[in-house]
């Protein structure tokens, strides 16, 4: 009976080890798709921006307004331009650190998964062999 208790007991840790490392890939693919998306976001937006700033300009030159060093419409398309900057700035942070967090985040669940199931292995072992 021991030796089925054993077999059982390492069966089921071999499982889990086998399963947590499954759920790592599928986890890492996950926060890649996302990674992906959030990229995505950050090319539309830039291309909002970029349109928005030439209707802007368009718009103040097309009124009359010289874009020199100086001009208040100048500093207005500085400003906008340095604040669009900013905000895709920021998002490629997230972006980044999304992906990095959720890749430590995978790597901890994998490690949680291994000693769980060497534990529960051990448990079964115990539990079978009296």
């Amino acid at each position: 009976m021991e030796f089925v208790a054993a077999a059982i007991g390492i069966g089921k840790g071999i499982a889990g080890i086998f399963g947590a490392k499954s759920q790592k890939k599928i986890d890492r693919k996950q926060i890649q798709l996302q990674y992906e998306d959030n990229l995505e976001k950050i090319r539309r937006r830039e291309f909002d921006q970029e349109q928005t700033l030439g209707q802007s300009k368009l718009l103040t030159e097309a009124s009359g307004v010289r874009h020199t060093g100086g001009s208040t419409a100048q500093g207005f398309i500085d400003v906008m331009s340095s604040e669009f900057k900013k905000e895709l700035d920021w998002m490629q942070q997230y972006a980044d650190r999304s992906r990095s967090i959720g890749n430590r985040r995978a790597s901890a669940a994998q490690t949680t998964g291994i000693l769980n199931s060497v534990f529960s292995g051990i448990n079964a072992y115990g539990t079978l062999s009296g």
